[in-house]
């Protein structure tokens, strides 16, 4: 009785032209391109430029425009005070 096993091991695991492989055939899949829109970034920055120059003057305006109404209200309440001030004064003096 012998203590030894034998072990049997495959020839085709050794063998470095892998000719039992299953050969897939290999074919290269394109890639679909996305349709991008492509945009020239010195035409961005000038659209964005304008965009910020029309938000600055319309804020500009606005500002100027509140300015004017204060004026306004501050020279009519000035104005009616005078007039009442000289109706009292004119109304004192009769």
């Amino acid at each position: 009785m012998s203590s030894r096993k034998t072990i049997s091991i495959n020839p085709d695991l050794f063998s470095m032209s892998g000719g039992k492989k299953k050969d897939k055939a290999k074919t290269l899949k394109k890639k679909d391109k996305k349709n991008f829109n492509f945009v020239n970034p010195n035409q961005l920055r000038k659209n964005l430029l304008d965009r910020i120059k029309q938000h600055r003057e319309k804020s500009e305006k606005s500002e100027k425009s509140e300015i004017i109404n204060v004026n306004q209200n501050v020279n009519q309440n000035v104005n009616q005070n005078v007039n009442q001030n000289v109706n009292q004064n004119v109304n004192q003096n009769v």
